[in-house]
């Protein structure tokens, strides 16, 4: 049985509770807790009361993970549904970063490794770290 946030599971776990749990998994659940923070929060001082975003709620386990398949799986529909229609101003600065970690969480190979994916990930944070900023 598996322990979390039911939104942040990783699409694979919610479909089969029997899927053994990798590293893989909880780089995608962060992915959509990173993701959920850009939609969620308008910045410091601010209020941040806005809910749970529409992206993550589903009336079940089934429609969660098809519409998170449909938001994260897709890049075209990643950047029309969320980089464009969701970020929050404050996170405008991270759409970049965001598409970039996107792309390494769901084009990952059957033979990739949690510490490849995981240096790729870090690599690629390092490399967008100068851009983002909060606008307020």
């Amino acid at each position: 049985m598996f322990q979390g946030t039911k939104p942040f599971f990783a699409i694979d776990l919610e479909r089969d509770p029997k899927t053994p749990q990798t590293c893989l998994h909880d780089l995608e659940a962060w992915f959509y807790v990173v993701v959920c923070s850009c939609v969620t929060y308008t910045g410091p001082g601010r209020d941040n009361a806005r809910g749970l975003p529409e992206l993550f709620d589903a009336p079940d386990d089934f429609d969660l993970s098809n519409l998170k398949e449909f938001l994260f799986l897709d890049a075209a529909a990643f950047k029309r549904h969320v980089l464009d229609a969701a970020i929050t101003p404050c996170f405008a600065s991270f759409r970049t970063l965001l598409e970039t970690l996107r792309s390494i969480i769901f084009s990952r190979t059957e033979s990739e490794t949690s510490t490849s994916m995981h240096d790729r990930i870090i690599q690629a944070m390092e490399e967008h770290l100068g851009e983002l900023s909060c606008v307020l």
